[in-house]
């Protein structure tokens, strides 16, 4: 979310909040999560947990994640002591992730280490999403596809 683009702020705003309340929703998307999960470590993929990819600022990289992901991850509040700012995750208490449980799917997906197995769990990203946007739609909930630390921002994490 970008200066300027208040009204797509607020109907994201919107889509996450209208999600976090639909338990079922939610439990879908864990049960989702624990099959990425499965088909990622069956790609070989190991998080050192070393914080590096979770540095968005450090990183220049932009991790975006749909309302009801944002949803899922505020079952787990922000920590008081994480870094809040522009492309800080304040979930980050170097070099650990303090929602490993409840991140989105492109914390899952994306990896620094073994470089021969990033790719596959690179691979993994598009059809879970897809199905991520399957389930908003099974149940009736907006969509909204935002840049993660400035949503977490908007709504106070």
């Amino acid at each position: 979310m970008r200066p300027g683009s208040e009204a797509l702020a607020a109907a994201a705003i919107e889509a996450i909040e209208r999600c976090r309340g639909e338990r079922e929703f939610l439990a879908a998307i864990g049960a989702l999560y624990r099959e990425a999960d499965a088909v990622i470590a069956r790609a070989g993929c190991d998080c050192r947990a070393c914080g590096r990819c979770c540095r968005f600022d450090r990183m220049d990289h932009r991790l975006f994640a749909g309302a009801g992901e944002i949803a899922y991850l505020l079952q787990c509040p922000p920590p008081p002591e994480g870094i809040r700012g522009p492309l800080r995750c304040p979930y980050l208490i170097e070099p650990h992730c303090r929602a490993r449980g409840y991140r989105p799917l492109g914390c899952r997906t994306h990896f620094c280490y073994p470089p021969s197995a990033v790719q596959d769990a690179q691979d993994a990203y598009e059809p879970f999403h897809r199905r991520l946007q399957a389930l908003h739609e099974q149940f009736s909930l907006p969509y909204a596809y935002v840049e993660l630390t400035g949503a977490l921002a908007a709504l106070g994490g």
